[in-house]
């Protein structure tokens, strides 16, 4: 006969220990998981597990900071698309969950405003206002009753869109042109262009105003440029210039 005692005092002891071993698991699970070193491919340290940031389409792993700072960084420089930072990867960072969860809300708004302009420059038949600056696109139907004229609704300005000047009624391109004096028009432009912060942009010619204090010019069409010189940014002598005569060479890219 077994001792009735003695089996309750065993399966007292047993669940004791099970419990035991339970709470030792739970703890186990708070320690933080660490990953292995360099995981972060920006700054090559370790992150543990509340500070990482898996990104959607490549799975690839940074620190949260680390991740936002490059899309900053890229949002600065208006880069479009962006892509997860490893060279070789090439995959788009997802807007829905990885950009909403990493930027603030001004920062996605700047994003999706520029990247819309600049996926809108690819399109053969969407057109931009020829006001320097304004930010109205539309489509350009040549079938149109209006295909020739522009009445911008954001400047207000009315534009010929066969030669991109403000509307002629009733004269030709040539007529209009013939009757401007365009050597006077350039040089006057010319002077307020140096009384005013606006540039040319060396790849779409559209006139970009300086609204910072750097020389850093960002156009619509995606180029970056200097003011002082007109070159690419970051790729012209007087970036180089500057670097080399404060000591900090090797920095320009």
């Amino acid at each position: 006969m077994t001792d009735i005692n003695s089996t309750l005092n065993r399966r007292e002891a047993q669940a004791a220990q099970a419990h035991i071993q339970q709470l030792k698991l739970l703890e186990q699970e708070k320690e933080p998981i660490k990953f292995q070193v360099g995981d972060c491919k920006i700054c090559l340290m370790d992150i543990e597990q509340q500070d990482a940031f898996p990104l959607t389409q490549c799975g690839h792993m940074y620190h949260f900071e680390c991740i936002q700072q490059y899309l900053q960084s890229q949002i600065k420089d208006r880069k479009y698309p962006i892509l997860c930072p490893i060279k070789e990867c090439k995959k788009e960072i997802d807007h829905s969950q990885d950009m909403t969860s990493l930027m603030t809300e001004e920062e996605y708004h700047l994003y999706t405003r520029y990247s819309l302009e600049q996926c809108m420059q690819t399109q053969q038949d969407i057109s931009w206002c020829p006001t320097a600056d304004c930010k109205f696109a539309f489509i350009y139907d040549k079938n149109s009753d209006n295909a020739n004229q522009l009445n911008c609704p954001m400047c207000k300005k009315h534009y010929c869109l066969q030669c991109r000047a403000l509307f002629h009624t009733g004269r030709t391109c040539k007529e209009y042109k013939a009757e401007v004096d365009p050597k006077a028009s350039d040089e006057a432009f010319e002077e307020f262009a140096k009384g005013s912060k606006i540039k040319q942009c060396p790849k779409c010619t559209v006139w970009v105003e300086k609204s910072e204090g750097c020389n850093h010019m960002s156009c619509r069409c995606g180029m970056q440029f200097c003011y002082a010189c007109g070159g690419e940014y970051q790729k012209c002598a007087c970036v180089n210039a500057f670097y080399q005569s404060s000591g900090m060479r090797g920095q320009a890219r």
